[in-house]
């Protein structure tokens, strides 16, 4: 077998167990981590739950990026310092999630984090910056794409958040865009290492996803769901850098625009409460 699907396979296997593995045990311990969402006005839910799943599946990042690391599996297409800058900005979106987990964050300051981990990237990896937008034309270039790429990030980032806490909702959409961006870079033509991490979260996705089924013992919490929305965007940014289709950004905004054209209004809404 090519050597590459052998590598695939083991990334979404891998991650699949890991996950299997570390979400049941931080279940088992999230009264004691604190890690509980317990229901109230606003929530569907009406028992108290554990939110670790998210938490689960970015430790078992951690761990295939170790473990990559060690045996010198190359995983991410980045320069060195660029890398730096990509974990520096994912641990402040992490962070956010995991405070706002343990004892809750006001919306401005969750989205000044979130502010700040963007403009890292987007000043940090210098692809971002040359992304075609609508309307580039008519404005400089560098400094319009810029803002567009952390509206952007923003957007997708709060995404996934807004429908943590339905039942296999998160998860099942999750799987659903990640499965589509898989497809889409394969057609057209992108280079399929450049898809390890995406097998890494959809088999660390269906590991959550045994725990998200109804009746829920866990949901994604804001550590998860900002971590997945921060992927998403991410990779949909650079994955517009490297197809070869015309309207290639037009293809991840379309897997997640609906989400993200909700969160705007939200955005709006808090940032006026």
């Amino acid at each position: 077998m090519n050597i590459i699907l052998l590598k695939s396979l083991f990334y979404f296997m891998a991650s699949f167990l890991c996950s299997f593995i570390i979400i049941e045990i931080l279940i088992k311990y999230s009264s004691k981590l604190n890690l509980i969402d317990h229901p109230d006005y606003r929530k569907i839910h009406s028992e108290a739950t554990p939110v670790v799943g998210g938490l689960g599946i970015i430790i078992t990042f951690v761990i295939l990026i170790l473990f990559s690391w060690y045996n010198k599996w190359e995983l991410f297409s980045l320069r060195i310092e660029e890398s730096i800058i990509l974990a520096i900005a994912s641990f402040i979106i992490i962070l956010t999630g995991l405070i706002d987990d343990l004892r809750g964050l006001k919306a401005r300051d969750k989205f000044l984090f979130q502010i700040i981990a963007a403009v890292m990237v987007v000043v940090g990896i210098s692809n971002l910056q040359q992304i075609d937008w609508p309307l580039s034309e008519l404005f400089d270039s560098t400094i319009y794409n810029s803002i567009m790429c952390v509206f952007y990030i923003i957007s997708i980032l709060n995404a996934i958040n807004l429908i943590d806490g339905l039942d296999g909702l998160a998860g099942g959409v999750s799987i659903i865009i990640t499965t589509t961006f898989v497809g889409l870079s394969i057609l057209s033509g992108g280079y399929l290492t450049d898809l390890f991490p995406m097998y890494i979260l959809l088999g660390s996705l269906v590991g959550f996803m045994y725990y998200n089924k109804p009746p829920a013992r866990t949901f994604l919490g804001d550590t998860g769901s900002l971590f997945i929305g921060w992927f998403f965007a991410l990779s949909s940014l650079l994955y517009a850098q490297k197809t070869n289709l015309s309207l290639s950004i037009l293809l991840p905004i379309m897997v997640l625009g609906l989400p993200a054209f909700d969160v705007i209004f939200v955005m709006l809404r808090r940032f006026s409460s």
